[in-house]
């Protein structure tokens, strides 16, 4: 049977205000009218001014309606929150991304080209290696490879799998290029960026929108 005595009631609010944190302790003494947690931050103090307070009890009485609202409004602050906080997380990581790349313009080649420790490199199979020997023979300088620069290749690309990556990108890049040297066209620079390729602009003047070849 359940112990609905005065003092099991009394351990009960104790315990609930234990597991509160300060900010809560506080929403719940204002919410009650109690503006002396204004000026409290300790978490300790906060729980001992509500417990002389009984806030937790006068809580429970306040209309429902009352508390959804507080809770909804609450629960919104919280989001709003965290997306400012991961908002500029994202912005703290793209300025130190754009930061190492305007440093570092060879960086993500040294990415593809660095060489992974001997226990990192996975074990090929039979599948993996016929999808990798495919993609190499597509990239156009399969067509002029001797034996020896093809068995370079492909020990590199077992070594390092991104490797592939690397060499398909800029087979497709000097395509892109190629093709515009020809027709005399321009590329805008979003295209370029995503090919991987960095460009330094001398004259911060003018804005740099394409790149003609």
């Amino acid at each position: 049977m359940r112990d609905r005595s005065p003092d099991a009631f009394a351990k009960k609010k104790k315990r609930q205000l234990k597991m509160m944190s300060a900010d809560e302790l506080k929403e719940k003494l204002l919410d009650v009218g109690i503006d002396a947690a204004l000026s409290i931050t300790s978490a300790k103090e906060l729980r001992a001014l509500a417990e002389k307070e009984d806030a937790l009890a006068k809580w429970d009485k306040l209309p429902e309606d009352f508390k959804l609202e507080k809770s909804r409004a609450r629960a919104e602050e919280s989001v709003r929150k965290q997306n400012v906080k991961a908002a500029k997380e994202r912005a703290e990581k793209k300025a130190a991304q754009d930061k190492y790349e305007e440093e570092n313009p060879m960086g993500h080649m040294g990415e593809m080209m660095k060489q992974p420790k001997p226990w990192e490199v996975e074990e090929w199979d039979a599948v993996t290696e016929s999808e990798m020997m495919e993609r190499i023979s597509r990239l156009p300088m399969y067509k002029t490879m001797d034996a020896a620069m093809l068995d370079k290749i492909i020990g590199m690309v077992r070594q390092n799998p991104k490797m592939i990556d690397m060499l398909e990108g800029e087979a497709k890049s000097n395509q892109m290029m190629q093709w515009a040297k020809e027709e005399g066209a321009s590329i805008d620079v979003g295209s370029l960026a995503a090919m991987g390729m960095k460009m330094h602009q001398f004259d911060k003047s003018k804005p740099l929108d394409k790149v003609t070849f």
